[in-house]
């Protein structure tokens, strides 16, 4: 991969569109007909696994029972569900009589209500509006069948909601999770405990540490809906992390050679506190020309925790010389709460150009052109969890101006863009690396809920980049709220 490859007088900015953990856009003018047959490629086969035991049938929550909210949960999250998901439901309780009163056949009883080949919205509502809770808790079994009964592909999910501990005395549902692990490492459990006691907790803790899932806690309506959307949207979809593998040094003096390009990496830990300089650490060697600017990017998506929400985590880009003197250009730019479907976290750093800064040692007269970057991860979400990092840099060169216009003084006010009501549809890109290309035109498209979507937009000097988004015709549940 050559260096000047990479290389030009144009910026190319990567463009991020969040849209919070409680919204969905829907193509404004694309065709029923085209959109049933409309994949993106971007959805992972799901299963929903829902606890319709005896204990759901408590009315423990604002006066309603416990399978009364899962029911209404299900019927928000449906409609948010994109085109091209295959989601199945999968329930155990849920029994006759006579089942519910034998805990031996009570314990076989989990039953495939929707495949997962597809997305059947009516079939998904009437099905779970069509559960009573009754019987037993066989979570284990539950989802070594959830496992078989999804088809294969790269990624696979399966969300588990329960509000008890397996009591049916077969292999522990961790052990049995941690089988499955095993034989399918592309396959997420993610678990929610709902109204759930500590014993519980633990369990379904356990079940999505051991296969790189998420946990978390719900105790009202609120927040099993909320927690519902977020993990459906792990489910389906994560942050695609891209780049050549590359392993960054351990120290300064260990820094390893980076030319221009997209890379991924792992850091291995988090920290107490975000500040506390204990966190894990990678650096790299980068080489600049004379009149070169360095764009750098860190980017890392943590794997959620134990549903606690005010743990902070801290993505930072440090820049040193070849002898470790502090170039004194860095940034904290990532820095938020883990648990709370907020996308990946992005640092950046644009360094000054090379050999034209006399106040900077790494960037004057007398500078070789050596820059050593650090990337850092602090902070206690996922704290003994190895994670992800993609770090790209790209070298900008010198602009020759002679013959451009100077620069111009200020902002110059602009006429809103009109939006558009239709245009190219497009398959959207998950991370930096991937960021859909040279766009300039009308666009459109689907984002799921906690979707974090990227554009690359190229910009030749004296050009402004400018950009309208609007969500298509969608009738959100009550009580959602519709924010890009």
């Amino acid at each position: 991969m050559s260096t000047r490859a990479l290389t030009c007088p144009l910026a190319a900015l990567s463009v991020a569109i969040l849209l919070t953990a409680l919204a969905v856009l829907v193509p404004a003018a694309l065709p029923r007909a085209q959109a049933e047959g409309f994949n993106t490629g971007r959805t992972a086969p799901s299963m929903l696994v829902f606890d319709a035991s005896g204990s759901m049938d408590a009315d423990d929550v604002d006066g309603r029972t416990r399978m009364e909210v899962a029911k209404e949960a299900v019927t928000t999250l449906v409609p948010m569900l994109p085109e091209d998901a295959a989601v199945g439901l999968m329930t155990y309780g849920n029994s006759d009589a006579a089942t519910a009163a034998s805990q031996e056949a009570g314990c076989l009883d989990v039953k495939l209500l929707v495949e997962p080949d597809g997305l059947d919205r009516e079939g998904l509502i009437s099905a779970i509006e069509g559960v009573q809770p009754s019987g037993f808790t066989p979570i284990g079994l539950s989802l070594q069948k959830a496992a078989d009964a999804l088809p294969e592909a790269e990624m696979r999910s399966i969300v588990l909601v329960s509000d008890g501990i397996d009591e049916c005395g077969g292999p522990p549902p961790c052990e049995v999770a941690t089988g499955i692990a095993a034989e399918h490492p592309e396959m997420r459990i993610h678990t929610i405990g709902f109204k759930a006691e500590q014993a519980a907790r633990d369990e379904l803790a356990c079940i999505a540490e051991v296969t790189g899932g998420t946990f978390a806690d719900a105790s009202d309506a609120e927040t099993l809906r909320e927690e519902l959307l977020v993990k459906m949207t792990r489910a389906i979809q994560g942050y695609a992390t891209q780049g050549q593998p590359i392993t960054g040094g351990a120290t300064t003096e260990d820094a390893v050679d980076m030319p221009p390009g997209s890379f991924l990496d792992v850091l291995e830990h988090g920290s107490a506190a975000i500040d506390d300089g204990e966190g894990s650490s990678r650096f790299y060697r980068l080489q600049l020309a004379p009149g070169e600017i360095a764009h750098i990017s860190a980017t890392m998506v943590l794997p959620g925790g134990d549903g606690v929400t005010n743990r902070l985590a801290q993505l930072r880009l440090r820049t040193s010389s070849a002898d470790g003197v502090d170039c004194r250009i860095g940034e904290i730019q990532a820095r938020a709460e883990a648990d709370l479907g907020q996308g990946p976290l992005t640092a950046t750093i644009a360094t000054p150009r090379m050999g034209e800064t006399e106040n900077l040692a790494c960037f004057g007269e007398d500078a070789d052109g050596t820059v050593v970057l650090e990337v850092e991860r602090t902070g206690d979400p996922a704290l003994e969890e190895a994670v992800p990092v993609e770090v790209q840099f790209f070298a900008e060169e010198a602009v020759d101006l002679d013959g451009l216009p100077p620069a111009a003084t200020y902002m110059r006010p602009q006429e809103p863009l009109p939006v558009p009501a239709d245009g190219e549809q497009i398959q959207a890109a998950f991370s930096f690396a991937s960021a859909v290309s040279d766009v300039d035109g009308p666009m459109r498209g689907t984002i799921i809920p906690g979707e974090v979507q990227f554009f690359r937009v190229p910009a030749q000097y004296g050009q402004q980049v400018r950009a309208a988004l609007s969500l298509g015709e969608f009738e959100a549940p009550e009580g959602v709220d519709l924010t890009l």
